[in-house]
């Protein structure tokens, strides 16, 4: 239970790794449709693990001819976990948590 309300997050097919399935999302019992923006894999692709590894190569591609660094990477996984840290303290207490704008360890490096 957030500020905003309770947000639930379940597989769209149940068993299934976690990684091999999308997901349904919602806010107080409400739907939450997630705008295609965050599907990275190219088009025509089924959901499951030839998506995440289509969209993790296409990134890296684009991450060499852009000459940057590709994403996700270390900070990004460590901000997630610091992330999933704090949400589990927070269930824990009945607290919020405040989480820093930045790395708490140390920024992320000039590319």
């Amino acid at each position: 239970m957030g500020a905003k309300g309770q947000l639930t997050i379940t597989p769209k097919h149940r068993g299934a790794y976690m990684h091999w399935t999308d997901w349904d999302l919602e806010l107080d019992g409400e739907p939450i449709t997630v705008p295609d923006r965050y599907y990275t894999a190219p088009p025509g692709i089924p959901v499951g693990p030839a998506a995440r590894i289509a969209a993790l190569y296409q990134e890296f591609a684009h991450a060499l001819e852009e000459k940057r660094r590709a994403r996700p990477d270390f900070f990004d996984a460590l901000r997630l976990h610091n992330l999933l840290a704090a949400t589990q303290r927070s269930a824990a207490t009945g607290t919020a948590e405040v989480l820093l704008s930045e790395d708490p360890v140390r920024t992320r490096p000039a590319s």
